[in-house]
């Protein structure tokens, strides 16, 4: 049995809304075939890029884009690109003048993350991604009863490549399409 929490922002356009709920209805799908819904599988790319991935058609369709790939070459024209390890794990807040700039960052990130999720299911198939979100997570106390991923997943161990190998090759193939 599994939860979804959203808090919401009275000021959210019904778009915004949509991008929110339908990756967390994603991640219940993917929770169920991780065969897991308790606690946070071991990286934080595959889980928020899988459950944007699995959401793509309202995803894609509130932000007016035809792929993943399109949208990922429109924010880098605009200079928005986070490294897959440089910004592993990015402070949208701390980037973002205002809570609306801070959902458009978000959205790129997801955005991101969901299209090298792509990449790696073409690549690998849907199986070793979801065998990959099965690896156990190295979790660190961060409060009272709050944790978070103490580390980033063995992507060598998982896929035979580091995470910075990948992602060199996925941002090649996105500059050939």
């Amino acid at each position: 049995r599994a939860t979804i929490g959203i808090n919401l922002d009275l000021g959210w356009s019904v778009g915004t809304l949509r991008r929110i709920v339908a990756p967390e209805v994603g991640h219940v799908y993917h929770f169920a075939a991780r065969g897991a819904v308790e606690g946070l599988s071991s990286d934080g790319i595959l889980n928020e890029g899988l459950a944007t991935w699995l959401s793509a058609p309202f995803w894609l369709a509130d932000l007016g884009a035809e792929s993943f790939e399109s949208l990922i070459r429109s924010n880098m024209e605009r200079g928005v690109y986070f490294g897959l390890v440089e910004d592993y794990e990015v402070d949208l807040s701390a980037r973002a003048a205002s809570g609306r700039e801070c959902v458009e960052l978000r959205d790129a990130l997801y955005t991101q993350w969901a299209g090298f999720v792509g990449f790696l299911i073409d690549k690998y198939g849907v199986e070793a991604v979801l065998s990959a979100t099965r690896l156990p997570a190295e979790l660190v106390e961060v409060g009272r009863g709050e944790w978070r991923r103490g580390s980033q997943l063995d992507y060598v161990a998982a896929f035979g490549a580091s995470l910075a190998d990948l992602e060199n090759e996925w941002l090649r193939r996105l500059a050939e399409e």
